[in-house]
Order: C-alpha cells, then sequence, then structure tokens
C-alpha cells in the first residue's frame, strides 16, 4: 500500500504520472521565483552622495571644538584613541561620544586620507560620511564608532583610522 501516492478518489499515481519539479517551475510563467523579478522599491542600491551644506559644516565645527577644548588634536591618531578610550571607561553619554569622535575620525580622513565630507544616501537613509576621491569608497565614521561602543571595544581607533587611511590614499 502507498499512502502518500494516492490521488484524491482512490488512484495511484505512477512515477511517469507525477510532473517534474523542475518541468512544473519552468512552465509556470506567473512565478516571480527570480531575484530579478523584484520591484524596484525607489531606494538606492549604491550609495549617492551631495555636498554638505552649512549646517553639517556646523555639526563638524562643533565636535572638532569639544574634542580642542578637550586637549585632543584631531590630527593624532593616539589622542583620539585616547579621548575614545576615556570617554568609555567613564561612562560618558555614547550618543555624545559617537557624534563627537565619529566626526573627528572622519575629519581626520579628510585631511590625511584623501577623502570629502559628503551626505551620503543608501538604503538606510542618510548620513553625514566621507567619501574616497579616487575610488568613490563611501564610509560613515558615526557607524564605526557606534558599532565598536555598543559592543564594548576599546584600543581600536589607531589600527582601524590608520588602515583607512592606507586605503583611502591607496
Amino acid at each position: 500500500m502507498a499512502l502518500f501516492s494516492r490521488r484524491r478518489g482512490g488512484g495511484d499515481r505512477t512515477a511517469a504520472e507525477s510532473p517534474s519539479p523542475l518541468t512544473t517551475l519552468a512552465e509556470d510563467t506567473t512565478s516571480s521565483a527570480f531575484a530579478g523579478d523584484v520591484e524596484d522599491d525607489g531606494r538606492p542600491q549604491r550609495p549617492d552622495t551631495a555636498p554638505i551644506g552649512d549646517s553639517e559644516r556646523a555639526r563638524i565645527d562643533a565636535a572638532l571644538q569639544r574634542l580642542e577644548g578637550d586637549g585632543v588634536d584631531v590630527d593624532d591618531l593616539a589622542a583620539l584613541g585616547a579621548a575614545y578610550d576615556r570617554a568609555r571607561a567613564t561612562g560618558a553619554d555614547g550618543d555624545v561620544v559617537v557624534e563627537t569622535i565619529g566626526l573627528a575620525i572622519g575629519e581626520h580622513l579628510v585631511r590625511h586620507a584623501r577623502m570629502d565630507w559628503a551626505l551620503v544616501t543608501d538604503v538606510f537613509g542618510t548620513d553625514l560620511g566621507v567619501v574616497a576621491r579616487r575610488r568613490g569608497t563611501t564610509l560613515i565614521p558615526t557607524n564605526i564608532v557606534a558599532t565598536r561602543w555598543l559592543s564594548g571595544q576599546t584600543g581600536w581607533v589607531p589600527g582601524v583610522v590608520g588602515h583607512l587611511i592606507r586605503l583611502g590614499t591607496g
């Protein structure tokens, strides 16, 4: 007795009568089972960039002034790293740290890695970022900091930003 081969109505279906799954898929013209059949949702598939305006420049300048007020030189990766690590150790406000250190890292990349500030729009929204002049690679420095802040990482700034500089100037 074949328990799983019975059709409604009681008859048995043989292997020769059963359609191949491949034949069924190939004959189905209504299926959108292929990745290329996805409707465009209007969001950019690659990051778009636009020049920053006065308000974005003011945000960057405010972050740099906060660090300068604490005696931190944005051109010194060790000092930037120490400022981040101190903030992490003292339980500083994460939003302020992410904004301040993130924008300072962005400014460091602009000054030392042939990058420019830009408004970067991708599938997740629009952020203040930097774009490599030569390759068009985009980075969102505040995201770099936020990810490490949330995971509790310290000691990463000089190595990570140094690596980004080498990538940006290559």
